[in-house]
């Protein structure tokens, strides 16, 4: 037997040998299977002529290398079959292993590939005609069960697992080989003689060396061009799939195109189009691919599979798979082009109706007036906004105030012409330019329907209801008005006509109403102008006792004397500074001249302040109060904030919250003009009252009219039996303050006691009576 020193120094070539074909034979099985599962025939046929002639060659290498002093023949047809048999066997294994999808069958594979080996080297042996064998039984059958076994074993390594799979594989095929080699060594005696004066024909060892030569050569060759092939389509296929898996990862669609050829194209791109293509044209117009430049975006369409897509494209080169090819991006501008309609809408829609916007209206206002001034046709402009909605919105919140603003939209939108136009120009209010039938009738009949329309209950939730009016102003072209402004203004006039009639109706424009509501909007700014410049006064009118007629007390009166017209009555613009929101700036400035001034008095003399109803209902008004009282540093006892009823019941739980609090501060508070209006018992044991002003209408000529007295009696009855305070106002004579005192009337106001001055007189001194 060899010993194994003498194996690997004498054969390292066909070992060698033997390692290049089969690791170039384990590359190719590695990519034989298609991802479709069909198994490539290139590369199978491939692996097999690597194999089957590399490792026949090797053994055959190995055969003369340990006889290469000893001339021998050997028969061709023997060796052919020897190479038929490596090819064939070789060939049905590796295809089995290639289908194989179990452990198995791959077994079962690597078993015959291990067996062709064996057989095909006892064949190459065998056509050795004077080479006398004497086989070891033992050495020849353990070196075929080990061959086996490592074939065996190398069948069972899976494909893909990539370099170490394919090297494993390599190294246990090379060694079933090696080991039929190496026992077929051991089973020959060290020095087997020659047949002397053979007369066989055959080929010499010489002859069957140079063509083994060749063929390994070629083997080599092929072993390394299929190594080195292969390991460049695996770093381009690798590349490609880096590509392709960052090209996945982008939310723009992708495609890689060669002469409007599509090579590859990324997941985004397959789900817009909606289907696969081949060629470029397929997805995009010829007229559109010929405007495409590298680096220009393109916008056009995509031809998708139920609709034409818009997208934007842009092509810029690229090198894939080795080559220099096209890359095209494909941006979907759906969810753009719906942004840039939003915006549009937005721009000239209102977010919450659809309807159109303020904006919008006046534009459109614009365009049909310049259209008409070429005709003699009408046009008419209706103001329209609800009634009680701030009631809705306050009681039921602002989500049931949206789904009532959108419900209206939908009822008057139901109610107008094609040609009509229709806008939310804020809160609730509605504007529609009506251009069909704009007569007085047509406009009668439109404006009761959207009363109508709009009357009904409107469901904002489930089992929730609100219900609201709506009150309309309308004013004509050209009769009106010959420009927006006019028109608007019109509108706007009627509709606060149509309030002040008691809502829940409609008015057309008046022009004495116009003339009126300017004058009332002068008012109003000359009003802020005044209190801007500090132009009011306050005057202060005595409250006296009737017993010694000392004065106690005064009520602040505020005037405005304006530099044109003169004194202007409080009746006229108290009312508007309540309407415009001025009231709460006017009450404050009254409150810190009133408590200044009464600072100031040496006495005790106590000073009444009026506040509104808007004021009352003004959480900030025991803060303001708080303040004013630190600032002038009046005793809260020395003020008394005088209210009326109709404030109170506007929100009284409100009103009682307001009144707790300024009570706790000190502050008195008196019910002013008691006897008028929502005069109720109840108020005055609810709200913490210490002071009542019976009403200077009760109070004149009561001394002859017995309802008169009859009111004046239980007003004082309720006063006193309830420990308040009472105040009889607008006392005149001496009849009626007689009457009082006789009924137990401890206070009295009025000009029998003085009149409103600037500057109030001393303290303790006597009230001035007029007889």
């Amino acid at each position: 037997m060899q010993p194994i020193a003498h194996f690997f120094a004498n054969d390292a070539l066909p070992l060698g040998l033997c390692l290049a074909a089969t690791f170039a034979a384990s590359v190719k099985l590695e990519y034989a299977v298609l991802p479709s599962g069909e198994i490539d025939r290139f590369k199978i046929n491939f692996a097999t002529l690597t194999l089957g002639f590399g490792v026949w060659a090797a053994q055959l290498i190995g055969a003369l290398s340990d006889n290469a002093l000893q001339p021998m023949l050997f028969s061709p047809w023997t060796m052919s079959l020897s190479l038929a048999l490596s090819l064939v066997g070789c060939a049905i294994g590796l295809r089995l292993l290639a289908a194989a999808g179990s452990d198995r069958r791959r077994v079962l594979a690597g078993g015959l590939i291990g067996l062709t080996f064996l057989l095909s080297h006892a064949l190459t042996l065998i056509a050795a005609q004077d080479l006398a064998v004497t086989l070891n039984p033992a050495a020849a059958v353990s070196g075929a069960i080990l061959a086996l076994a490592l074939s065996a074993a190398a069948g069972r390594v899976p494909r893909g697992g990539g370099l170490r799979g394919q090297t494993l594989r390599t190294g246990l095929l090379v060694a079933s080989a090696a080991m039929i080699h190496l026992f077929a060594a051991w089973a020959l005696p060290p020095a087997a003689p020659l047949r002397q004066a053979s007369t066989a024909p055959g080929l010499s060892n010489v002859v069957v060396s140079q063509l083994v030569a060749l063929i390994s050569a070629m083997v080599v060759m092929m072993s390394l061009w299929a190594v080195s092939r292969e390991t460049r389509r695996r770093v381009l296929e690798a590349e490609a799939q880096h590509l392709r898996t960052l090209a996945d990862a982008v939310l723009e669609g992708l495609v890689i195109v060669e002469d409007g050829q599509i090579l590859a194209s990324n997941r985004a791109f397959d789900a817009l189009i909606g289907r696969r293509v081949s060629h470029l044209s397929e997805a995009f117009a010829q007229d559109v691919l010929a405007q495409l430049d590298l680096d220009a975006a393109l916008e056009t369409e995509l031809l998708g599979t139920r609709a034409t897509i818009p997208v934007e494209i842009v092509a810029s080169p690229i090198r894939y798979k080795g080559a220099e090819r096209r890359a095209i991006a494909v941006r979907d501008l759906r969810s753009r082009r719906q942004a840039e309609d939003q915006i549009r809408f937005l721009a000239h829609n209102d977010t919450l109706t659809g309807l159109l916007n303020r904006s919008s209206f006046l534009q459109k206002l614009d365009l049909d007036l310049a259209r008409l001034r070429r005709s003699d046709d009408q046009l008419a402009v209706v103001f329209l906004d609800l009634d009680r909605f701030k009631q809705v919105n306050d009681a039921m919140g602002h989500a049931a105030g949206d789904a009532v603003l959108r419900q209206v939209a939908v009822r008057i939108q139901a109610q107008l012409g094609p040609g009509d136009s229709f806008a939310r120009l804020g809160g609730d209010e509605f504007a529609i330019i009506r251009t069909e039938d704009p007569s007085p009738e047509g406009l009668d009949a439109l404006c009761a329907s959207i009363l109508a329309a709009v009357a009904p209950p409107i469901e904002v939730s489930p089992g929730r209801t609100a219900m609201v009016g709506s009150s309309l102003g309308v004013a004509l072209f050209p009769h009106d008005g010959l420009s927006a402004s006019d028109l608007l203004a019109g509108a706007d006039a009627a509709l606060y006509q149509a309030k002040n009639a008691g809502r829940n109706t409609y008015r057309f424009f008046d022009a004495a109403l116009a003339r009126t509501l300017k004058t009332r909007q002068a008012l109003e700014q000359e009003l802020r102008s005044a209190l801007a410049r500090d132009q009011l006064r306050l005057v202060y009118q005595p409250q006296a006792r009737m017993s010694d007629q000392v004065v106690d007390g005064f009520e602040a009166l505020v005037r405005w004397d304006h530099p044109t017209e003169g004194p202007i009555s409080p009746d006229r613009f108290i009312p508007i500074a309540e309407e415009s929101g001025l009231i709460l700036e006017l009450g404050e400035w009254v409150l810190r001249k009133a408590c200044a001034q009464a600072a100031s008095w040496s006495g005790a003399e106590t000073i009444s302040v009026n506040v509104s109803a808007v004021q009352l209902h003004d959480n900030s008004l025991p803060e303001l109060v708080h303040v004013v009282l630190i600032e002038t540093g009046l005793s809260p006892a020395r003020l008394e904030l005088e209210i009326t009823e109709t404030a109170l019941i506007k929100n009284a739980p409100q009103a009682l919250h307001v009144l707790r609090r300024l009570k706790a501060l000190g502050v008195r508070i008196a019910m002013d003009d008691f006897g008028t209006g929502f005069s109720s018992l109840s108020n005055l044991r609810n709200f913490p009252i210490d002071t009542i002003k019976i009403d200077g209408s009760f109070v004149h000529g009561v001394d002859r009219d017995e309802q008169s007295a009859t009111i004046v009696r239980a007003v004082l009855g309720l006063g006193g039996g309830l420990g308040m305070k009472v105040i009889a106002e607008g006392v005149e004579t001496r009849a009626e303050e007689n009457f009082l005192i006789d009924e137990g009337c401890a206070y009295a106001q009025g000009y029998l006691y003085g009149s409103p001055a600037k500057a109030p007189a001393p303290a303790s001194a006597k009230a001035r009576a007029h007889g």
